[in-house]
């Protein structure tokens, strides 16, 4: 993937849920004026949808990886449409947008991205895992956003300096680091409530 991507922009839309593609497609077309050969990855919660993530690209130029369709240069959208790879692309890119939050759905885990060194920006449904959301998107220091024109603002920042995009990834994952250490602390709270006798 990296090979066939080379040095394109990278806008990667992970765990999309249906009505934030129809975001993420403008966004891109609003980031190409400024990066004509950026390369928009989504990547749908249901990978059932690829078919009518397809069909919403339009005129644009889509590639399907369950279609074993691979990323050329003309390659606008590629949309991953494929289980268990969602690590392939964290790795891929230095941020995402993490889908889930722009529906009321209370947004998908943002430790799994941050843990990868992957930065996020989220929209504000994030009640399923707000600490872990407060945790890195307060490490980084932004993330927040809520349209397409906040969306391509955003990455339009990031890609003009690759620098402080790496530097946001590391913060995300720092601040990840903190929620850390959940065994012990489960272990440390039942030696407490059974006694100290209880690991024997």
């Amino acid at each position: 993937m990296k090979s066939a991507i080379g040095t394109r922009p990278v806008l990667l839309a992970a765990q999309t849920h249906m009505g934030e593609d129809e975001t993420i497609l403008p966004a891109h077309d609003l980031l190409r004026g400024d990066f004509p050969d950026l390369l928009t990855i989504i990547v749908p919660r249901h990978v059932e949808r690829g078919r009518n993530i397809a069909m919403l690209c339009g005129s644009r130029s889509v590639a399907r990886r369950a279609a074993e369709e691979p990323v050329t240069d003309q390659t606008a959208i590629y949309i991953a449409d494929t289980m268990n790879e969602l690590g392939l692309f964290y790795r891929l890119a230095p941020f995402c947008f993490l889908g889930g939050t722009l529906v009321p759905m209370g947004g998908h885990n943002p430790l799994e991205p941050a843990a990868l060194h992957c930065a996020i920006l989220a929209g504000p449904s994030r009640a399923n895992s707000a600490t872990a959301f407060a945790a890195v998107l307060d490490a980084q220091g932004f993330g927040g956003v809520r349209s397409a024109g906040d969306i391509a603002r955003e990455t339009r920042r990031l890609l003009s300096d690759p620098e402080s995009a790496r530097a946001a990834g590391d913060a995300a994952a720092k601040g990840a680091a903190t929620l850390s250490g959940a065994v012990e602390k489960t272990i440390a709270a039942l030696d407490t409530l059974l006694g100290q006798d209880a690991r024997a």
